[in-house]
């Protein structure tokens, strides 16, 4: 590999690094956090409403938003 590659790789390896000790979007960890956060929330049978404020809280990608709220509707019983 010449040392122009294999420089490029290093530098990128160090972008991944900060990205993943940041929290980054693709940091597994902070997501997983987030998910056990929620439904341990919803176990406990927290008010809609304060879920929902912690859901938009946490600004988090829209598909994980919306299989949060989800959840939430499905644990709502239809009237």
């Amino acid at each position: 590999m010449s040392p122009l590659r294999l420089k490029m790789t290093s530098k990128k390896m160090m972008m991944t690094m900060k990205r993943k000790a940041r929290g980054g979007e693709h940091s597994q960890a902070r997501r997983v956090d987030h998910k056990i956060k929620i439904e341990d929330m919803v176990a406990v049978g927290m008010e809609n409403e304060k879920i929902i404020k912690e859901v938009v809280s946490l600004s988090l990608n829209m598909r994980r938003m919306e299989q949060l709220l989800h959840a939430l509707l499905r644990r709502i019983p239809a009237t």
